[in-house]
């Protein structure tokens, strides 16, 4: 029967330690399999996977492994069951050998019930073996099914199979060294249990046959009563101690377990809160882009509107300058022509003296001679001024009409060099550009500028049709009045003629009336000479000075508005580019963040792999009291290769960190480039709206020198009028004298 109870006992603790160690096969798969997911996390956390189905598909894991250890612990306890059932069937017979310590009598009858329970003790035994090997049984399934679950909960992270195997078959070897060690040193216990108690149980039936006093027979049944009783006492020891190991076993499993779970929990609960951040940044990113452009849009239509107001203002200012300047300009005419007519005045006056002397003595002379002589010199001169104003009429119309036509020929031609010339210019230096820019301020600048000319050319030209409309009409009417002036002279003079006609005029006072008329009209137009060179000279200076000076305010006025201009588009580049380094560190700093906590979560479960390595260990160590040099040397290696991957991520983050480093340099360097750009564009407009107002200042000029030659034209013609009218009135009043007298 003892033998039989160490049989049972040690085949007990075989299953025990054969269902321990598939559960530390599937502890140890596991930890490795998690150790080979540590340099797989770098991967996936880029992979862009649904937040919901990845939680709700590791609670699912969860659940199952908590599942897997409640069906282990129910095994458990069914085996203590079984080990209890086992302890009960030995208790009987335990009972029974103390009961047979009273007498003599009582040991035959007790080595009776022995005898006879034998074969109740033989079928309690296979019940126990077929029970034992019925738990064997299912602690292997249920050690297969918790293999199976943390398999199917490390198949998301396991990229590294040569690492696995090797891990394995380490773990393997220390597993099977630590197993037949275990069975060395409890088989031999074993051994000597039912070898002592085979022993114990053949004395007494050898003593039994062949005793043959009483009293030795007493005393030897004493001693096999006690070695009896020390053997249950040695069976209850076994008993409990290995119920106390396998207790403590099952706890310190179980609480592995509960750790692993845990940090797992942990993990993925850290990778699912990267992957929202990493969502959510994304979110944040867009909105952020959306914000940019409505604020580029924004800012863009500022500037529009800031455009049009300097332009307007520039107009209002230019508009300004041209009416001041008019005025001026009108100012200066009017002095002038003031001035010239107090001249002519005077020069009037000094000539009608010197005519009254010179006719006071001619008439004292011969009157009557003179007045004979001015009626026929009367008709001819009448007749001569009448030719030559005809003439000078035409000639003055056919010059102004000539002369018009020829400056607007070279001013159309002027400008159209002046724009080709221009345009070339443009296509040569803005073909190094960015293409789209330069075309949209191409066509800006082509529109503004033909509009300008357009608007300048209409302006012209309808001043000019304004000023020659008024002019043509101007000349006729002064040729129809001076044509019913010139009939009705001719009629009064004819009149006089009739009655003048009877007298006749000596030969000296034509000669004299000759010379006296050469010298008068010698002296006029050196008069006229003068006069017209001080006036153009006059002009000219005044012209000069205020070219001058209008020159001088637009170019300051240009400056000034230039460099407000630069000085804004400067400020809200730098603006511009201030928020995009600031977004552009911001996205660093959150790559950079997000780098640092993959590293703190890789360290982390690094550190745990470790210490829970370590901690397996020294539970190896404490079990086996012997180390594995083996095993110990590959559990090394793998630190060096986990040590190795983080070395690799890192220098893989480094590296990345570095190529963001440069793309920001590159980032900054364009914006700069196109900065530069920008300006250089904006300082051509300028020079550009300096040239169109240089042109059109020059047509502004060369309006007024036509307005003004012109003036100088009508003057001198109403000089010329007024200066024959004074020569016919002294002619009419003497031959009204005559004919009065």
């Amino acid at each position: 029967m003892s033998v039989r109870g160490a049989v049972t006992e040690a085949k007990f603790s075989e299953a025990l330690q054969f269902a321990n160690d598939s559960s530390e096969n599937s502890k140890l798969q596991r930890r490795h399999s998690k150790a080979l997911s540590l340099s797989s996390l770098s991967d996936e956390s880029s992979k862009d996977t649904n937040f919901k189905a990845f939680s709700n598909e590791a609670c699912r894991d969860v659940e199952r492994e908590l599942e897997a250890l409640k069906a282990r612990l129910h095994v458990l306890q069914r085996r203590r069951q079984h080990q209890n059932t086992s302890q009960d069937t030995i208790t009987p017979c335990k009972i029974k050998m103390q009961g047979a310590s009273v007498g003599p009598g009582k040991i035959d009858h007790a080595l009776m019930s022995i005898s006879s329970s034998a074969p109740l003790i033989e079928t309690n035994y296979s019940s126990t073996v077929s029970t034992l090997s019925k738990a064997q049984q299912e602690a292997e399934a249920v050690a297969d099914q918790v293999a199976t679950t943390l398999k199917k909960c490390d198949q998301l992270l396991l990229r590294a199979k040569s690492c696995d195997t090797t891990c394995a078959s380490s773990v393997n070897k220390l597993e099977d060294c630590i197993q037949q060690k275990s069975n060395a040193i409890t088989v031999p216990n074993s051994y000597r249990l039912s070898d002592s108690a085979a022993s114990d149980v053949s004395s007494i039936g050898w003593d039994g046959k062949y005793s043959l006093a009483s009293e030795d027979q007493e005393a030897l049944l004493g001693q096999k009563v006690a070695s009896v009783k020390r053997f249950a006492a040695r069976c209850h020891r076994n008993i409990a101690v290995s119920n106390s190991k396998i207790a403590l076993h099952q706890q310190q499993t179980q609480a592995a377990y509960l750790k692993e779970l845990q940090r797992k929990f942990e993990s993925k609960k850290q990778i699912t809160l990267m992957a929202l951040r990493e969502k959510y940044e994304t979110e944040t990113k867009a909105l952020v882009k959306a914000k940019m452009e409505e604020f580029e849009d924004e800012e863009a239509s500022a500037v529009k509107m800031t455009r049009e107001a300097l332009i307007d203002e520039r107009n209002r200012a230019l508009e300004e300058i041209q009416t001041s300047h008019n005025a001026v300009l009108e100012e200066c005419i009017t002095q002038l022509s003031l001035q010239t007519e107090r001249e002519k005045k005077e020069l009037l006056n000094r000539l009608q003296d010197e005519r009254s002397r010179m006719l006071i003595q001619i008439q004292s002379d011969n009157d009557s001679s003179l007045r004979r002589w001015e009626v026929e010199q009367r008709d001819k001169l009448e007749k001569e001024m009448y030719e030559h104003r005809e003439a000078a009429v035409a000639t003055a119309l056919q010059s102004q009409e000539e002369r018009t036509a020829v400056l607007k020929q070279e001013i159309q031609a002027s400008h159209v060099k002046k724009e080709e010339e221009e345009l070339q210019k443009l296509k040569k230096a803005l073909a190094f550009g960015a293409h789209a820019q330069l075309q949209q301020l191409r066509k800006l600048l082509e529109t503004e500028h033909i509009e300008k000319v357009q608007d300048i050319e209409n302006e012209a030209r309808l001043a000019l049709d304004k000023e020659l409309e008024n002019l043509k009409q101007m000349l006729q009417r002064s040729y129809q009045e001076q044509q019913e002036q010139l009939k009705r002279d001719l009629d009064k003079k004819t009149r006089v003629a009739v009655m003048d006609l009877h007298d006749t005029m000596q030969i000296a006072q034509r000669d004299s009336l000759n010379a006296l008329r050469a010298e008068a009209e010698q002296h006029k137009a050196q008069a006229l000479a003068s006069f017209r060179q001080e006036s153009e000279l006059k002009c000219r200076k005044e012209l000069q000075e205020l070219e001058q000076s209008l020159q001088q305010e637009m170019s300051a006025k240009l400056r000034q508005l230039e460099r407000n201009h630069i000085e804004e588009c400067e400020l809200k580049l730098e603006q511009l580019r201030t928020r995009a380094v600031n977004l552009h560190a911001r996205e660093l700093e959150a790559k950079r963040s997000r780098m640092i906590q993959c590293k703190n979560v890789l360290l982390d479960e690094a550190t745990a792999f470790l210490t829970f390595d370590n901690k397996l260990s020294d539970d190896y160590r404490n079990k086996a009291h012997l180390v594995d040099k083996s095993a110990a040397a590959h559990l090394s290696e793998l630190k060096k290769h986990l040590s190795k991957e983080l070395a690799r991520y890192v220098t893989v983050m480094v590296s990345e960190f570095d190529e963001l480093a440069e793309e920001h340099q590159i980032l900054v360097a364009k914006i700069t480039e196109s900065t530069q750009l920008y300006l250089s564009f904006k300082r051509q407009c300028g020079v550009f709206e300096a040239q169109t107002a240089e042109l059109s200042s020059g047509i502004e000029t060369l309006n007024e020198q036509l307005q003004r030659k012109d003036a100088v034209c009508k003057e001198l013609y109403l000089a010329n009028e007024a200066l024959l009218k004074r020569v016919q009135t002294p002619a009419t009043e003497t031959s009204m004298v005559k004919g009065e007298t």
